[in-house]
């Protein structure tokens, strides 16, 4: 029964929020870490540039009429290091 009602109070600050959730905004953002025995590692990085600039701090611009080239280079820039390697990076 509290678990239904909270549920119910849960859907209607969420539609009183304008379908938007009452803990903030939602963020499309999901990291994959996969550690090799060799002591290498693989981070996949799946996100919206709107949580890239939230969540890290970045400032790409988020015109989905901008140009990829531009933005890959941007995104490039900001995960590469001295030690890690860029490998792919898809729109």
């Amino acid at each position: 029964m509290r678990a239904a009602l909270a549920a119910i109070m849960l859907a209607a600050a969420a539609a009183a929020c304008g379908g938007r959730s009452p803990l903030g905004p939602d963020y499309e953002y999901e990291e994959d870490l996969t550690l090799s025995l060799d002591g290498s590692a693989a981070l996949v990085v799946n996100a919206s540039i709107d949580a890239l600039n939230a969540l890290k701090g970045f400032s790409l611009d988020p015109d989905p009429g901008g140009r990829t080239d531009q933005l890959r280079d941007q995104v490039r820039a900001l995960y590469e290091s001295p030690y890690t390697k860029v490998g792919r990076i898809s729109t």
